[in-house]
């Protein structure tokens, strides 16, 4: 698995990024029943509601070249965020508060990452991730409100209505995205019918089309074939902090470093 700590390919900003109508949540006066509109506009209605977001919470699965995972986590509208993946034995989470972000990870993720008799040493802490590490800063930028607004309108390939089904009781739209156009995949987004126009699931049911990439929305590297995403908790409140002491990779050179816990 690669991670913000390698420089590579970051798996929470490629799913959340990819999500494309990520969440919505603010002070929306009720809307209309969306279903008689046009699959464009629908989409156009999530993508102005973005403006208004303020937090969500996520949680799904992915399915890469490097196995299936298990994705949780809390965004607020600043970018600040915390989140947990689980991939096979490996355990990561990330929290992102301000410029900086930090990473905790179990003895089975460092040991995948090479770092040798080091691995025993960061597993179990909070690392302090390099400032300049770009998968930092692509895990933060995708996921403010702009972000995620400019990317409803230009990664959804040609969208078309499926109809209508209840989730979680609730009546919602099913538009399916064909994955027509290089650097869309196919997939399906489920949007509540009336009141604001919330995305309340998004499966992805294919690769992404190869060409085209737009790395404002998607990791150049993405190898995602298959992910199913459910939001919730629209505009609650997430508060994240930095964590207690945590460890600066360059204070370990030339010290024993920290025992695991």
């Amino acid at each position: 698995m690669t991670s913000l700590a390698s420089g590579r390919r970051a798996g929470f900003a490629v799913v959340l990024g990819a999500l494309a109508l990520a969440a919505c949540g603010g002070p929306w006066a009720a809307a209309a029943d969306e279903s008689s509109k046009p699959a464009k506009q629908i989409l156009a209605d999530a993508a102005a509601d973005l403006a208004k977001v303020r937090s969500f919470h996520v949680a799904g699965t992915q399915t890469d070249a490097d196995g299936h995972a298990r994705l949780t986590g809390d965004v607020s509208a600043s970018g600040d965020s915390r989140l947990k993946e689980v991939l096979g034995k490996q355990v990561i989470e990330v929290r992102v508060v301000g410029t900086r972000a930090y990473l905790r990870a179990n003895r089975a993720y460092w040991s995948s990452e090479s770092v040798g008799a080091l691995a025993g040493k960061l597993a179990g802490h909070w690392i302090v991730v390099p400032g300049g590490d770009k998968s930092v800063k692509a895990l933060s930028n995708s996921l403010t409100p702009k972000r995620l607004a400019y990317c409803a309108r230009h990664s959804a390939g040609t969208v078309t209505k499926a109809g209508t089904t209840l989730l979680g009781g609730r009546r919602v739209i099913v538009l399916k995205g064909e994955g027509d156009r290089p650097g869309t995949n196919p997939g399906r987004l489920y949007v509540a019918a009336s009141g604001p126009t919330l995305p309340l699931r998004i499966v992805q049911t294919g690769p992404a089309k190869p060409g085209g990439k737009d790395t404002r929305c998607t990791d150049s590297t993405d190898t995602t074939t298959a992910s199913d995403a459910r939001l919730s908790a629209f505009g609650k409140p997430v508060h994240v902090t930095a964590p207690p002491h945590p460890i600066d990779l360059g204070d370990l050179q030339g010290s024993p470093g920290p025992t695991a816990s």
